[in-house]
């Protein structure tokens, strides 16, 4: 008996990089890339070409770029109407693989790059609010007693929030 049958179907990879190609369309500028922001060592480099290979395969019309934090404050701009230039191409769709944690934040330079990708009006992948909520130091500081009380009156959603925060 086959086993794998019985597996749920999973369209997690097609599912992201679909949506990010239709923001990419959203912004109508055909010549535009999606930047994948990366970590200098990348260990889960295997998952991240995944998403590139996809995108290349399905959508051949669009380029995808990867860079560091460093790399993006050395090549990175804002052009005249807000858009984000990485070494002279424009960026319609960042998604970020890195600018986890502080760790990924080596001095005041990444911390301006990551500035700059803000004040874009490029789509991020998460939102700086998801990415926020997602950290660790985030996740603490909520699960210090009284503190999701003040947001949330159920007990029970909060009980049902806290399972997933990290130590």
């Amino acid at each position: 008996m086959n086993k794998l049958v019985n597996l749920p179907e999973n369209r997690a990879l097609s599912g992201l990089c679909d949506a990010m190609v239709e923001a990419w369309k959203i912004q109508d500028r055909p010549k535009a890339v999606i930047l994948f922001v990366i970590e200098d060592v990348t260990y889960n480099i295997c998952d991240q070409r995944f998403h590139e290979f996809y995108i290349r395969e399905t959508y051949p019309f669009v380029q995808v770029i990867r860079r560091t934090l460093t790399q993006i404050f050395n090549g990175g701009k804002l052009g005249p109407d807000g858009e984000l230039l990485i070494d002279e191409q424009e960026v319609t769709v960042i998604y970020f693989r890195a600018g986890y944690e502080p760790g990924h934040y080596y001095g005041p330079n990444e911390w301006s790059a990551r500035l700059l990708m803000e004040r874009s009006k490029a789509i991020k992948c998460p939102s700086i609010q998801y990415h926020l909520a997602g950290t660790k130091k985030v996740q603490q500081a909520l699960a210090k007693p009284g503190i999701l009380k003040r947001f949330i009156a159920d007990d029970h959603k909060i009980d049902t929030i806290k399972e997933i925060f990290t130590g």
